[in-house]
């Protein structure tokens, strides 16, 4: 997964398109334009976006094990109601069981 988001980083990073722009001393004294490239897309921005990677990775184990430790209390929740709803039929069927008998 983790290759496969930084595979995905760089062929975004190869995609950007340099921007040429005029150097603004060259345009104001002389009047020609010649074009200078830049790209976007500069090895600190390509640093920073792995580090924010690695960042979202670990918060995604961190939230998953949570997640799963939030679904084992709630699995051991949902058993314990279901125990209690057992109990309380078999107690109310007792009691109806009881008064019928005291009816008599």
């Amino acid at each position: 997964m983790k290759q496969k988001m930084e595979q995905e980083c760089e062929k975004a990073a190869e995609s950007q398109e340099c921007v040429f722009h005029p150097p603004p001393s060259e345009t104001e004294s002389s009047g020609t334009h010649t074009q200078q490239a830049s790209c976007s897309v500069s090895p600190s921005s390509s640093k920073a976006a792995k580090k924010k990677i690695q960042q979202l990775e670990e918060l995604l184990i961190l939230k998953t094990a949570e997640n799963q430790e939030l679904r084992r209390a709630h699995a051991k929740r949902h058993d314990r109601l279901r125990l209690i709803q057992t109990n309380y039929r078999a107690v109310k069927e007792q009691l109806k069981e009881v008064e019928d008998t005291q009816d008599l």
